[in-house]
This record gives structure tokens, C-alpha cells and sequence, in this order.
């Protein structure tokens, strides 16, 4: 992940031991959400550090993947699990309360309340978003704002802030930037084709292709979860 930030441009920094931070529990990422640290600002590059590593009382760190500083530099937090999603969904195809297990936790320093989102630091997030997404093999409408999943209870990223777009303009600004960064398209993507077999389901065959079960059954025109052995579905691979 450092690696990729770094050979798309962005300043790294590797926050120690974060290849082997996470949570206890399955870690198989499909998303990316877009969160606020909702900290002071004025209290410098990355306040939140200390807090998204070790957690708040009754939510145990890592708090998320990706730290995205006041000074642009993208902080490598956790490779596996991580508490930051919470309650909420279902949504693109992540099942209700599931989106710790499938889904990356980015933080970006912004006090959620006026604090004005930079061109330079939506720029950074823009590029953050793109790479996390290539690496998944997934396509922009796989990246989702905290208040998407959890709508109920979240704001972040907070639209009282100076400057911060809609979550569909953040989804195409990291469609321009995925273009940008010359990379094959997603939307056509390699395909192959599995066999269903016996105790085989849409959720167990999207999971081993990492798509979504929404994508999959999308994919095969299928308007039921319903398959039967020996059918033909075509599949990322």
C-alpha cells in the first residue's frame, strides 16, 4: 500500500508496525470509506495520530487504514482490521454491520465545521482513493462517504465544510484521476468464466473474485441470488 501511494506521487510516511496492526477477525476489502478526524484545526498536521492507533474508550484502534494529514502527507496506519466503519448498511453489496470486515478506513484531518478542504488536500484524497481502488480492482462507485453507511448517525465527510464536493463529485473526480494515472479501465475488465459447483453461492463466488454479489449478479443478468450446479457464470478474474 506505501508503495503504491509513493509511486502515484504521494508524500509517505509508514507508521510503525502498521503491516501487522488490526483487529482481531476477517479482513477481506471490497470498499474504501471516506471519513473526517473531526479534529481541531489548529492542532497541527495529525492530531488524530495517537487516537486512530490506540482507539477511544469502548472502540479499541487501529480506527482506521490511512491517515491523511493537514500536511498532505498519507500516514500508513493498518494493514488489517480496522474499527472505523461500525453499524450501518447494507451497501454496495457489504452485508448490514459488515463493513469492518470488507471495507478500507480512510481518515483525512478536517474539523468537520468550516475548516477549508484545500484543493492540495482534496487532490491527495483524490489520488489516495484512485490507488486504494486500483489495488482492489474496483471501480469509484465502491468508495462511499461514513454518512452513506451509517446515514443515521454519521456526517463525515461533513458538507458544511468549505469546499468539500458531494460524495457523487468526490466518485468522479477519482473516476478523472483513475484516468490520469493511465491505467487500464475498469470498466472493462478481464473476464472468465467458473462452473458452479455443489454448496457453491453468489457470496462465496463474488468473494474468491472479489467482486461484489450486486457486481456478479449485474454481470450475469441475474435477477435472483438462486443458482444451480453446473451453471455458467461469468466472473472478474
Amino acid at each position: 500500500m506505501a508503495d503504491a501511494f509513493r509511486s502515484n506521487g504521494l508524500k509517505v510516511l509508514e507508521v510503525a508496525g502498521w503491516k501487522t496492526r488490526g483487529r482481531p477477525g476477517t479482513f477481506e476489502p471490497r470498499g474504501v470509506v471516506f471519513h473526517h478526524t473531526a479534529s481541531g484545526k489548529h492542532g497541527g498536521s495529525a492530531p488524530s495520530l495517537g487516537t486512530v492507533l490506540k482507539g477511544r474508550p469502548g472502540i479499541p484502534g487501529p480506527l482506521c487504514h490511512v491517515l491523511i494529514g493537514r500536511d498532505l502527507t498519507v500516514r500508513t496506519i493498518a494493514a488489517g482490521r480496522a474499527n472505523h466503519a461500525g453499524a450501518g448498511g447494507p451497501l454496495i453489496g457489504i452485508t448490514k454491520d459488515a463493513g469492518n470486515s470488507f471495507l478500507i478506513g480512510v481518515e483525512v484531518e478536517n474539523d468537520g465545521v468550516g475548516e477549508l478542504w484545500t484543493p492540495g488536500l482534496l487532490e491527495t484524497c483524490d489520488t489516495v482513493f484512485a490507488t486504494l481502488l486500483l489495488g482492489l480492482r474496483r471501480q469509484p462507485a465502491m468508495l462511499i462517504g461514513h454518512k452513506e453507511w451509517a446515514p443515521k448517525r454519521k456526517i463525515d465527510p461533513a458538507r458544511t465544510t468549505a469546499g468539500l464536493p458531494t460524495m457523487d463529485q468526490v466518485r468522479a473526480r477519482v473516476t478523472a484521476r483513475l484516468t490520469t494515472m493511465g491505467h487500464p479501465d475498469l470498466r472493462a475488465p478481464s473476464l472468465g468464466v467458473v462452473v458452479v459447483k455443489a454448496g457453491d453461492t453468489l457470496f462465496r463466488i463474488a468473494l474468491q473474485h472479489r467482486m461484489s454479489v450486486a457486481e456478479l449478479m449485474k454481470l450475469n443478468g441475474l435477477s435472483t441470488t438462486l443458482i444451480r450446479v453446473g451453471q455458467k457464470l461469468k466472473v472478474r478474474r
